[in-house]
């Protein structure tokens, strides 16, 4: 099928078709990166919301920690029995 068979007209018409899809698909890959980013970015902010969490909580248990061991008295070390002699 060579250019001669088709009209000028045609020819412009496919183009424009052509132009329409490739101009649709640029739109829908804009969208898709766009929500893939948004997604990215909730994920990043859970992240990031969960270690701050997880830090002070540790630093919770180490402070609870800290100080229940300041509030147990002292224990003596004791002598060792000395072996029975035999």
């Amino acid at each position: 099928m060579s250019t001669g068979d088709i009209s000028n007209e045609e020819i412009q018409r496919r183009a424009q078709i052509r132009a329409a899809k490739a101009n649709k698909q640029k739109i829908e890959a804009s969208k898709a990166m766009l929500d893939h980013n948004a997604g990215r970015n909730a994920e990043l902010a859970k992240t990031a919301r969960l270690r701050a969490l997880r830090l002070s909580k540790e630093a919770a248990d180490a402070k609870l920690k800290e100080e229940t061991e300041a509030a147990k008295p002292q224990k003596t070390p004791r002598k060792k029995k000395a072996a029975p002699v035999s």
